[in-house]
């Protein structure tokens, strides 16, 4: 019976969804589609919840900072990681710095000019984080979507 579950939970979907303690994080497009030689955004957007939050690329004097590593799917060119202004979190005599409820890390994303008009495209990453309110949670797993 247990190698039956163990079977069932290996070969799951994957989602464009992770949950953990306190955080779920999402892999959003700005489209649904996309074309040859086309230029758009992926990100993981995270949400918190009330009072929780994760981490900058610097973190500061504590914490860990957010990881997001795009699968390299032939076809797309993945830019830079964009971050926006954290907050500034004190606290034990350290500071940080990260954000609270809700923040959207993404990427410039080209499309190959080779690829085919109504070609399947599968985005995917893994990603981490470190969820922190009086103590710290780790969190992640990998997300995926697929544009059309």
């Amino acid at each position: 019976m247990m190698a039956l579950l163990f079977l069932a939970l290996a070969f799951q979907a994957p989602s464009p969804t992770v949950s953990g303690d306190h955080c779920t994080a999402t892999l959003v497009a700005d489209v649904q589609s996309a074309a040859p030689g086309q230029e758009i955004r992926v990100g993981v957007k995270f949400n918190m919840d009330p009072k929780w939050h994760i981490y900058w690329i610097n973190p500061g004097d504590s914490g860990l900072a957010t990881s997001i590593k795009w699968h390299e799917s032939p076809g797309l060119n993945f830019g830079e990681l964009q971050w926006p202004a954290p907050m500034r979190f004190t606290g034990a005599g350290a500071v940080g710095y990260g954000y609270e409820e809700s923040v959207l890390l993404f990427s410039k994303v080209r499309v190959s000019d080779e690829a085919k008009v109504g070609d399947r495209i599968r985005v995917g990453a893994d990603v981490s984080w470190l969820v922190c309110e009086e103590a710290c949670i780790p969190g992640g797993g990998k997300v995926w979507i697929v544009l059309s």
